[in-house]
């Protein structure tokens, strides 16, 4: 469709999003985090995260756990593992 109200956003950002993701997806295969941990490591501000977080963990993708004022994520599936290790490899040799 050419713009009649379409709100999706541009796939160059739908992409950022997606990468985002799966840049904190597989921090989180290492164990878990808290949003913090996790706010240093995208670069972002901790309300971005935390949005990319929720997504996330509607999705199934990861689950969270609260101790005291901090949440703590850890991925809910531990298959992603592999498919995380061979997405980041694949990423490196586009890179290289």
């Amino acid at each position: 469709c050419s713009g009649t109200g379409n709100a999706s956003p541009p796939r160059r950002e739908y992409s950022r999003r997606s990468a985002t993701r799966l840049l904190i997806a597989d921090a989180l295969r290492s164990g878990e985090k808290c949003v913090g941990d996790l706010q240093t490591l995208v670069g972002d501000d901790i309300s971005t995260v935390s949005r990319h977080l929720s997504v996330l963990r509607e999705a199934g993708i990861v689950t969270s756990e609260k101790r005291g004022t901090s949440i703590y994520y850890s991925l809910a599936i531990r298959c992603l593992d592999s498919f995380l290790a061979c997405t980041g490899d694949m990423l490196t040799k586009r890179s290289l």
